[in-house]
């Protein structure tokens, strides 16, 4: 089953000084794992977690270790999403 994933896992890793997605237990949750991991809040994604980014290397490592449970890549959702307010 691994390596089925392992395409998606690929495609989907978050890449450095990009927008990500960040999941957590709750919203409160992901919101601290960005503050911590020294990340901005974009917007809202889902009552788990956000769009957030950060401008210095190994931001999804940083979010991991500040209790993320999730970390994908936005490709581009952050900037959607906050120029339309849509939360």
């Amino acid at each position: 089953m691994i390596v089925a994933l392992a395409p998606f896992a690929l495609v989907l890793a978050p890449r450095d000084n990009a927008s990500v997605i960040v999941f957590a237990a709750d919203g409160r949750a992901a919101a601290t794992a960005i503050a911590h991991a020294g990340g901005t809040v974009l917007a809202r994604f889902s009552s788990f977690g956000f769009v957030a980014r950060a401008e210095s290397p190994g931001f999804a490592t940083r979010l991991y270790l500040a209790g993320a449970l999730l970390v994908l890549d936005g490709a581009g959702r952050g900037g959607c999403l906050a120029s339309t307010g849509r939360s």
